[in-house]
C-alpha cells in the first residue's frame, strides 16, 4: 500500500462499498457475504464469437470495484474480484483449448500502469501458455467516447495473433472485464479465426447496456 493511500485512510476512513458503514475493507463482516453474487448471463453473440458469456451487469457494486480499479489503481478491489470470478473462469475451462486476455495496446498499458483484466483473471497452466500471444496493434481512443462507425473503423485489423500454430484448430476463449457493442469481441475474435482457430467464445465480469 502507498504512502498515498495511508494518508488518505486516516483523513478519509475508508467506506463499505455496500452500506457506507466506515470499514476496514472494502466490505463490512456484514455485507461482505452478500457481496458479489456473480452468475452466468448469455447475451446473443454477434458474428463471428460462438457464444458470448457475463457474469454480471455494469451496475452497483461490481461497476464501483472495476472503476476504481481502472482509474483509481486500487488493486484490492481486482483481489476481491478475482475471487469471485475464478470458479467461473475454471468452468469455462472445460469446454476450450486455449484462454486469452484481451490485451491493451501498448500505450495504453504503459499510460496505466496495467492491464485490468490480468489483474482480475487467475488462468491455470496449460492454458496460460499463450494467453498473452493475442496483441493489440493498434492504439485508440477508449470505445464509449466513438460511435458505432469511428469504433469499428478504429478495431479494424487491430489485433494480431504472435504464432498461428499455437492457436490452429483450437476452440478458443476471450476474456474482458466489460463488454458493450462486442466490437472489440468481434475484432479479436476476427484476428483469432484468421490465424487458424476453430471456434471463439467470449467471456466478460461486466455487461454494459
Amino acid at each position: 500500500m502507498s504512502f498515498f493511500r495511508l494518508l488518505l485512510d486516516c483523513f478519509l476512513p475508508q467506506i463499505c462499498l455496500a452500506c457506507n458503514k466506515i470499514s476496514k475493507s472494502l466490505y463490512c463482516s456484514s455485507c461482505f457475504t452478500t457481496a458479489l453474487i456473480l452468475k452466468k448471463h448469455y447475451i446473443k453473440p454477434k458474428r463471428p464469437l460462438k457464444n458470448l458469456c457475463v457474469l454480471s451487469f455494469y451496475e452497483g457494486d461490481v461497476k464501483q470495484l472495476l472503476q476504481k480499479l481502472k482509474f483509481d489503481s486500487r488493486e484490492d478491489c481486482a483481489r476481491l474480484l478475482r475471487g469471485a470470478i475464478r470458479p467461473f473462469v475454471a468452468d469455462f475451462l472445460k469446454g476450450v483449448d486455449l484462454v486469452l486476455l484481451m490485451p491493451s495496446h501498448p500505450l495504453r498499458r504503459a499510460s496505466r500502469g496495467f492491464n485490468p483484466v490480468e489483474l482480475l483473471v487467475e488462468i491455470p497452466k496449460p492454458f496460460c501458455d499463450y494467453s498473452s500471444s493475442l496483441k493489440r496493434k493498434k492504439w485508440g481512443l477508449p470505445s464509449y467516447l466513438l460511435s458505432k462507425k469511428r469504433r469499428q473503423a478504429q478495431l479494424k485489423n487491430a489485433f494480431e495473433f504472435l504464432d498461428a500454430s499455437v492457436i490452429k484448430d483450437k476452440k478458443v476463449l476471450i476474456i474482458d472485464d466489460i463488454v458493450s457493442s462486442q466490437a472489440t469481441f468481434q475484432a479479436a475474435a476476427r484476428c483469432c479465426l484468421k490465424s487458424g482457430a476453430s471456434s471463439v467464445e467470449a467471456l466478460a465480469v461486466a455487461y454494459q447496456e
